[in-house]
């Protein structure tokens, strides 16, 4: 994608930030469904929701990049 299709899409940073978290928050929440769809019990469904949690947050280069923006 050239950048003027870039700025076409999203006319400013914030906007393409917004768009970025957006679908990353689904990307994750997918992930959160289907891993723990399969684990019986509470206490193991939030042991596997913060390993993914961790994972994601600091594993993630995308995620990782947009903490420090």
């Amino acid at each position: 994608m050239s950048r003027r299709s870039l700025y076409r899409a999203f006319p400013d940073k914030l906007t393409l930030l917004r768009a970025v978290s957006s679908e990353r928050a689904r990307v994750f929440l997918d992930e959160v469904e289907s891993s723990t769809a399969g684990i019986a019990g509470l206490s193991a469904q939030i042991e596997e929701v913060v390993r993914l949690t961790n994972r994601f947050v600091h594993d993630d280069p995308l995620t990782a990049a947009m903490n420090r923006a």
